[in-house]
């Protein structure tokens, strides 16, 4: 309902560039990605009672600012997703996350953003993966109506035509780390790939098939307390 205050867009900014900074002294290159919630991609399917109360989300508020105040830069793909679902859905249609479809689109903004910085990173297109489509108790939005074994998500799940690159490995553990699910990791065999650290939420779920072919060896965290 409420936008940003000034005071809070500060203390995201600094807190933005202190991390920032502290990757890049090490020669490490930092991005960041906000995925956008998915009454801000089908605002046409919530109820008619439910109306926007300023005229941009939070995220658009909290990029303008960092773009005209800052030199860290939010990766924003809304503009993508909102492009891409008359083509096909890219939300789950009984959940909050994005489906594969989405989280292709939203891996190619990551990786041509990131290409900037790392100009040996390559897309892996789309014509690689075949879809199939899944039946799935995983919709969360079903269970919030215990109605999870009736409003199942049609998942169109990607499989690649051939073996993946990528192989998942056992991960390192951090006993400091308070994880909500468990550290994920993958490698490429002899890859010259650059190495990578994902901290992440539910939504990277659907982009890491597709990340996997980018990083010879990338840890994948999922924690309370990022950065």
């Amino acid at each position: 309902m409420n936008l940003f205050s000034s005071s809070e867009l500060n203390t995201i900014k600094y807190n933005l560039e202190e991390v920032y900074q502290y990757y890049e002294n090490k020669g490490i290159p930092f991005f960041i990605m906000i995925m956008p919630i998915k009454s801000n991609i089908y605002p046409e399917y919530l109820p008619e009672i439910i109306q926007r109360k300023s005229s941009i989300t939070k995220l658009e508020q909290l990029r303008r600012y960092l773009d005209k105040n800052s030199f860290v830069k939010i990766i924003d793909v809304s503009e993508e997703l909102i492009a891409n679902k008359s083509n096909a859905e890219v939300y789950y249609q009984h959940d909050v996350h994005m489906n594969f479809q989405g989280g292709f689109i939203a891996y190619k903004k990551l990786i041509l953003e990131m290409q900037k910085k790392i100009p040996a990173l390559a897309l892996v297109p789309d014509k690689n993966y075949k879809k199939e489509l899944k039946h799935l108790h995983n919709a969360d939005l079903s269970r919030l109506l215990s109605l999870e074994n009736i409003l199942l998500n049609d998942e169109w799940h990607v499989q690649k035509k051939s073996d993946f690159d990528f192989t998942i490995v056992d991960a390192p553990t951090f006993e400091s780390l308070s994880l909500v699910e468990p550290t994920i990791r993958t490698q490429i065999k002899n890859s010259t790939l650059p190495k990578g650290v994902v901290y992440r939420d539910s939504f990277f779920n659907l982009m890491m098939p597709y990340f996997s072919e980018n990083v010879s060896d990338c840890i994948y965290l999922w924690t309370r307390i990022c950065l």
